[in-house]
């Protein structure tokens, strides 16, 4: 009834060296749903590995899920599958899919959509190059969106931000550190001390794009961002398709928009603050699934 799902997961569990029971099923030519949990990285495989320290809570919801399943796929019908599918579930109220085939062509399209944005002539877009003849300080309907300010904001997002996130991330926690010394690595609980690292690191990278914006225009920043996102798709596309809809269902959405609007503010700014929050849904729930899985929530001993 709330399915929470992702491609990715599947991308990273056939690239781990460690196998499961369902690794002798595949290698037969049978099709399989592994079902596993993960927590507790630091007793994994060794003699606290037990049931002891075994979750009741993800015990039961390992039951629930296998149960759920096994009744799905009965009413449905089972069929063998005709190929992956490239899937991610929003706030496990559906399941966002397609056939993974379909991942190139999309991942294109978002980038073609992109680029053709950033071609078309657009009103009141301060990074346009003006009509020959119009002295005006306002660009007018026959302006086409100049390549320099494009780029710069592709390069600021692509460098510029995630160094200042970084800086700003190291400083917070530099800054945690004086405050809470001696203790530095907080085993016990470091879900504070991280989130504050990524306001950190938020706000300083915000920061510093936000000066870019107001250089380049807010449309040229748009434009390069979405298309840094879209090359960024295309090339999950190709490396690792099952994170690939990460990137192209936001793109797709901002690049639509920015494609069809008619003008520089309202339908662009709507267009880039839709797919960065498609982008934002997406992303955010990835961050306590990763904590877990690299042990860094606390842990019972």
């Amino acid at each position: 009834p709330r399915p929470s799902a992702q491609s990715l997961s599947y991308e990273i569990y056939r690239r781990l060296p460690n196998d499961t029971d369902l690794t002798i099923f595949k290698r037969a030519g049978a099709q399989g749903i592994g079902f596993a949990f993960i927590g507790g990285v630091r007793r994994y495989h060794t003699p606290r590995d037990d049931l002891r320290h075994l979750d009741l809570g993800s015990l039961q919801q390992q039951g629930d899920s296998v149960l759920g399943t096994t009744r799905a796929l009965l009413a449905a019908g089972i069929t063998p599958a005709a190929g992956n599918s490239t899937y991610v579930d929003l706030f496990a109220g559906f399941l966002l899919r397609w056939p993974a085939r379909l991942d190139p062509a999309l991942a294109g399209l978002a980038l073609l959509l992109v680029l053709f944005a950033a071609w078309r002539r657009v009103p009141g877009d301060r990074s346009a190059i003006p009509v020959p003849g119009d002295r005006s300080s306002i660009p007018g309907p026959g302006d086409r969106s100049r390549p320099g300010p494009v780029l710069a904001a592709a390069a600021a997002a692509l460098l510029l931000g995630p160094l200042l996130g970084a800086g700003g991330a190291a400083l917070t926690l530099w800054l945690v550190g004086l405050a809470s010394q001696p203790v530095l690595l907080w085993p016990a609980a470091p879900e504070l001390p991280l989130l504050a690292a990524a306001a950190g690191a938020s706000a300083l990278a915000t920061a510093g794009l936000g000066l870019v914006a107001a250089r380049v225009g807010p449309r040229a920043q748009a434009l390069g961002g979405w298309l840094v996102w879209s090359l960024l798709a295309v090339t999950a596309a190709w490396v690792m398709p099952g994170a690939s809809i990460l990137f192209i269902a936001p793109a797709l959405l901002a690049g639509l928009g920015l494609a069809l609007a008619r003008t520089a503010g309202g339908a662009a700014g709507l267009a880039t603050g839709l797919g960065g929050a498609l982008a934002f849904a997406l992303w955010v729930p990835l961050i306590a699934t990763l904590v877990e899985a690299l042990g860094l929530t606390p842990w019972l001993v």
